[in-house]
């Protein structure tokens, strides 16, 4: 698996963790607009094109799911 492929996963999983939290705890989290928040700080000094990479983040998501 690649280093971007990794941070992707781990800002995923980190993201998923406060969702289900904050879920237990009856509070309103917008998981999509904190993920894409999260991935925007993280790679905003690396030169991604994000248009590229959404395909691959939707599959990290389905696979986190399962």
């Amino acid at each position: 698996m690649s280093t971007s492929n990794k941070v992707l996963e781990k800002v995923i999983q980190k993201k998923f963790s406060e969702h289900l939290e904050a879920k237990r705890e009856g509070r309103d989290y917008n998981f999509k607009a904190e993920l894409v928040k999260e991935l925007k700080e993280a790679t905003k000094d690396l030169e991604v094109d994000a248009s590229k990479e959404l395909p691959k983040l939707r599959k990290l998501i389905e696979q986190l799911k399962e």
